[in-house]
């Protein structure tokens, strides 16, 4: 019996929906995605990818579960997130929350060899983030993908560098 069953047989969860979610990370974790992409398609309450309800939860697990959706399900969710959040009264968690999905996206784009016009939007929209601290590891990212997009190798590998400083400490920057 694997750990996601475990929990799934024994685990005592008020919220299904949060019980399903913990089983979906534990497959992730396990390298079991088949089993993760089944959970999502026979949930619906996973379809994150459709509808207009975006809330801190449904950002959170779009975060979390975004590498098991099928890559052109993908591309969608940025034009979405550039229409609804871009120069719109929201807050600074919820933009945090879009611009960490967007980091993930473009590092998804780049590990599976996909450039696309979306790519593009992300990183004009990252860049177009609020001048503020709690931003700032969110820009550098930008310049980073869009150096890799132009070719620009030695300047991607110089901010790579500068993000692995071990006094930059920029993990706890990007937690916030």
């Amino acid at each position: 019996m694997t750990v996601s069953n475990d929990i799934y047989h024994k685990g005592n969860f008020a919220d299904l929906r949060i019980k399903s979610f913990i089983i979906l990370l534990i497959s992730k974790l396990e390298g079991q995605t088949e089993e993760a992409k089944k959970i999502i398609q026979q949930d619906s309450s996973y379809n994150c990818l459709q509808g207009n309800n975006w809330n801190e939860e449904s950002l959170w697990f779009t975060f979390f579960i975004l590498d098991l959706y099928d890559f052109n399900q993908v591309r969608n969710l940025i034009d979405m997130f550039f229409n609804k959040y871009h120069a719109k009264n929201v807050d600074e968690y919820t933009m945090r929350l879009v611009s960490r999905i967007l980091v993930k996206y473009l590092d998804l784009c780049f590990k599976q060899g996909k450039r696309n016009n979306e790519m593009d939007q992300a990183i004009k929209f990252l860049k177009l983030l609020p001048n503020k601290v709690e931003f700032g590891i969110y820009k550098i990212l930008a310049t980073y993908y869009e150096e890799l997009l132009d070719d620009n190798f030695e300047n991607a590998q110089l901010i790579a560098d500068l993000l692995q400083d071990e006094d930059l400490d920029y993990e706890n920057v990007s937690d916030k």
